[in-house]
């Protein structure tokens, strides 16, 4: 269904741009679109976003909207596993780092998922240089160099919008596109209620708008032993929107270009819904955002090619001074594998480690050689951007952690567990390390943000006390730490709280939707004294907290209000709603050491309350 016709797409891009010039009104809209594509018509989609009983607006679903959109064309379908393949197998061997075996998809008509956002990126790239076409992204604003590889924040300046090759939607294209045209309605489709005869979707919430609801996963795209799936690119007809575009609503989510305008420039903008998530996720108007490296089995995405000389773009961060983009210092840094007895197994000090053998109970990763480094202990982790203030980090294995039902890794676990091996099994690992750079320590950011953070060393389970852990860690910083984890279990281990993972949506047995929960049940202070706390091991400038609550409506409770303590002595009380997006507190300019979460008062009695993260934005303090 989406194998690219590279000869007639050649040939059409080559002319688009001239007859985007010379063409308007209805003559424009006759051009043909390349194969599996669409043309959007350019224009201004102005309204506002309806609300159900119980619901309001926030960050991620405004009250209004207005969207203006240059004509481009669009994939009908969210890209299929085939094709990622097709064009990751000619990658591959064309100077690019991906392959058909770094994502996942449940076939080859089925669309892509564990996807990061530079994945993405790079293979638009490769398809356009696969169908003969120039690529949009570059490694600079001078456009010089195809980006190929790695992990690069790149900015505006440095895409060509007008090179005819493929490149991801921004956030306000996407949005336009899936409206189909209609204004001011909940849905792509141009009605305001949704079911499953339009969408793959979670039904689990029962609404005025969601005929479906109660009926939980979509009946066609679910196992026999339970476990729902995604549905094959363009196969519920019916909600198709005005513009010929399927899956604007439910099977994955989709990345976009944009940064999320609101946080500091380190989150890209998320669209649509999956099969996962729940009616109100399906709304036109709604978004998420995620760290570009993420990569989740419920996010895929789509392609968009320009067709104005004056495509339509967001407004990202400026890239800057280039010197903020060089190491802090010349230190080398040094990663070393030592095993139990504190043997070293393997040794690197060129930036990469790479491991051949399973890891065994007892294993340590020691990155040493600079105060500021950006780390990655697996190939699956987010990167991690830590301070180290005796230049040594040490990150044990965390595979014999306690699970939620048992000691299985394999199944519960709050690491990824997507593509296959999960991370830390199997018989090879990569550990890579580096020296930070100016812009990822000293930027406006989340300071509160660790995903390697380990978990302190517990004393006997906690059967509900309110016990710090016997010892906790100091060599790595941010840090969280609690006096209260529910079932003693990793899911629900405070580290949780600050790993970068921002999906708070649904069930919770694990990753993605690992949280920190203490114990106790719904009602008033149903936690007295539990008590979370994030440790920043300098001082550090912030002016705004984040917070996500874990949303799953089966449990449906939350904190309703929490009081946040500060090394200062000064305090704030924050009064979170009731959804699964990001919610903001301003808490004007504080320097602190670190941050105290308690006080915790639950909206209703019954039903588990967590906090799926916690953020902290700012800088460290001097700079």
């Amino acid at each position: 269904m989406q194998e690219i016709a590279e000869v007639n797409v050649k040939f059409m891009l080559l002319c688009v741009p001239v007859l985007g010039l010379a063409l308007t009104g209805s003559a424009r809209a006759e051009a043909a679109a390349p194969k599996d594509m669409v043309r959007i018509p350019g224009g201004t989609n102005q309204g506002t976003n309806p609300l159900g009983e119980g619901e309001f607006h926030t960050d991620g679903y405004p009250k209004t909207y207005n969207l203006t959109a240059a004509s481009f064309y669009m994939d009908k379908f969210e890209v299929a596993k085939g094709n990622w393949d097709a064009v990751a197998a000619w990658a591959a061997k064309n100077g690019y780092d991906i392959s058909p075996d770094s994502v996942s998809g449940k076939a080859g008509d089925h669309p892509v998922f564990m996807v990061t956002w530079y994945e993405c990126v790079k293979w638009c790239n490769a398809r356009s240089e696969k169908a003969g076409l120039k690529p949009c992204y570059y490694t600079g604003a001078m456009k010089k160099t195809v980006y190929k590889t790695g992990e690069l924040n790149i900015e505006d300046n440095c895409v060509d919008w007008t090179s005819g090759g493929f490149r991801l939607p921004t956030a306000d294209e996407w949005e336009y596109a899936a409206r189909g045209g209609e204004s001011s309605k909940r849905f792509p489709w141009g009605t305001d209620t949704i079911s499953h005869a339009k969408a793959n979707y979670c039904a689990y919430i029962k609404s005025e708008y969601d005929e479906s609801g109660g009926k939980r996963y979509h009946g066609d795209y679910i196992s026999k032993t339970g476990s729902p799936f995604t549905s094959p690119v363009g196969a519920i007809e019916a909600g198709k929107n005005a513009y010929g575009l399927y899956d604007m609503a439910g099977n994955l989510q989709e990345w976009c270009w944009s940064w999320h305008a609101k946080w500091g420039g380190s989150h890209r903008v998320i669209r649509g819904s999956s099969w996962d998530f729940h009616a109100a996720n399906c709304r036109a108007g709604m978004s998420l955002s995620y760290l570009p490296a993420s990569s989740y089995y419920s996010l895929g995405f789509r392609t968009c090619i320009s067709i104005d000389t004056k495509a339509s773009k967001t407004v990202s961060a400026s890239s800057g001074d280039p010197a903020l983009n060089k190491p802090l210092s010349d230190a080398r840094v040094t990663i070393v594998l030592v095993d139990a007895g504190g043997k070293e197994v393997a040794r690197s000090t060129g930036g990469k480690l790479e491991i051949d053998r399973k890891y065994e109970k007892g294993d340590k990763i020691v990155v040493s050689g600079a105060e500021n480094m950006a780390i990655r202990v697996d190939s699956r982790m987010l990167e991690a951007v830590v301070y180290s203030p005796g230049k040594r980090a040490t990150y044990p294995i965390p595979l014999w952690e306690q699970g939620a039902y048992g000691n299985n890794p394999a199944k519960y676990t709050p690491y990824p567990r997507r593509p296959s091996p999960q991370a830390f099994l199997g018989e090879k690992h990569v550990v890579t390390a580096r020296v930070a750079t100016q812009k990822e320590v000293y930027s406006y950011r989340n300071v509160a943000c660790n995903p390697m953070d380990k978990r302190d060393i517990r004393g006997d389970e906690d059967k509900g006390g309110r016990e710090w852990p016997k010892r906790i860690a100091d060599d790595m910083f941010p840090h969280a730490s609690a006096n209260s984890e529910w079932r003693h279990s990793c899911i629900y281990a405070a580290r949780n709280a600050i790993d970068g993972h921002v999906d708070s949506t649904g069930n919770h047995h694990g990753w993605p939707r690992q949280n920190w929960g203490p114990y106790g049940s719904g009602g008033g202070e149903a936690r007295p004294g539990a008590e979370l706390r994030v440790d920043f091991g300098r001082d550090v400038e912030i002016d705004k907290l984040g917070v996500l609550v874990r949303y799953n409506p089966y449990q449906n409770n939350h904190f309703k209000e929490i009081t946040v303590v500060f090394s200062d002595g000064s305090e704030v009380k924050i009064e979170p709603k009731y959804h699964g997006e990001r919610q903001g507190f301003p808490i004007g300019k504080r320097t602190v050491k670190w941050m105290k979460f308690t006080r915790l008062i639950d909206r209703r009695p019954g039903g588990y309350a967590a906090l799926t993260e916690v953020e902290a934005w700012g800088k460290p303090a001097g700079k």
